[in-house]
């Protein structure tokens, strides 16, 4: 389990026969939290389940993910912990 900032989650459009997901946007290296991180770089996103009951109630935030491994081109989140609320523009 490693520690990602996760700073927007989005509704995924509900599919006819397949459950609704949340698009989860994270950066794995956020040790310089400033505004040149965002500039400099995209977010990675994952996709999780909304029926799997992890919340994002703290946006941005500091939270430890755990991913399945698959091959698809967006990860699948299996698991969100939160650990801490961030400041985006701290030095």
């Amino acid at each position: 389990m490693a520690e990602y900032l996760v700073i927007k989650v989005e509704q995924l459009n509900k599919k006819e026969d397949d459950f609704e997901e949340r698009e989860v946007f994270y950066f794995e290296h956020y040790a310089v939290l400033n505004e040149d991180l965002f500039r400099e770089t995209e977010p990675k996103s994952a996709v999780i389940s909304a029926a799997s009951g992890h919340k994002f109630d703290v946006v941005p935030g500091i939270y430890k993910l755990v991913f399945l491994e698959e091959e698809h081109d967006r990860n699948t989140l299996v698991s969100a912990e939160f650990l801490k609320k961030v400041d985006l523009w701290q030095e």
